[in-house]
């Protein structure tokens, strides 16, 4: 009876402990991009209800809130908002970043009597 391992059951050993440490390395990177994604995600989701926030402060009659396209400048991607008027005395304010990258955006009604 031999005692120990022959050499091809420790290179098959081997190889299997590298594809586990292989697959643990590939989802640790997996995990380590989603978790950059979901900041990046919440970073964006702040910056548009601070802005959503501010707009809703302002009066219904104010330059900000007229019809039509508007920016804002500020870290990162600029924010735009778009703002219709639906029915007489409503407006729909769609708050979003604007660029290239996948949309995100907040849709906010807004009427005069509030």
């Amino acid at each position: 009876m031999n005692r120990g391992f022959s050499v091809v059951e420790g290179l098959v050993a081997m190889t299997l402990v590298l594809l586990s440490l292989g697959a643990m390395i590939g989802a640790l990177a997996f995990g380590r991009h989603q978790l950059q994604i979901s900041r990046q995600r919440v970073t964006e989701r702040a910056r548009l209800e601070s802005v959503l926030t501010r707009l809703a402060t302002l009066p219904f009659a104010d330059s900000e809130l007229a019809p039509g396209l508007h920016r804002e400048a500020g870290g990162g991607q600029p924010i735009q908002w778009q703002v219709g008027l639906p029915r007489p005395g409503l407006k729909s304010i769609r708050v979003q970043l604007a660029g290239p990258r996948r949309q995100v955006q907040l849709v906010w009604l807004r009427s005069d009597s509030w």
